[in-house]
C-alpha cells in the first residue's frame, strides 16, 4: 500500500523526511529506500545496516 502524504513523514531507514512511501506495522518507509531494500542481496555489506535498522 503507497502512501503519499503532503507534509512528509520521516523514513525509520534514512531519518529524511519523504512524501512518499509505504507503511510497515507503525513504521514508514520511503520509496528510495524501500526500493534499495527489496534489491540488496544479502551477501552485500549494507545488508545489515538495513537489517537494524528494521529492527528498530
Amino acid at each position: 500500500m503507497k502512501n503519499q502524504r503532503d507534509s512528509g513523514e520521516i523514513c525509520i531507514i534514512c531519518e529524511n523526511q519523504k512524501t512518499e512511501g509505504i507503511h510497515v506495522l507503525e513504521s514508514f518507509i520511503c520509496t528510495d529506500c524501500e526500493k534499495k531494500m527489496t534489491s540488496i542481496e544479502t551477501t552485500h555489506s549494507d545488508y545489515s545496516y538495513y537489517v537494524q535498522k528494521l529492527k528498530k
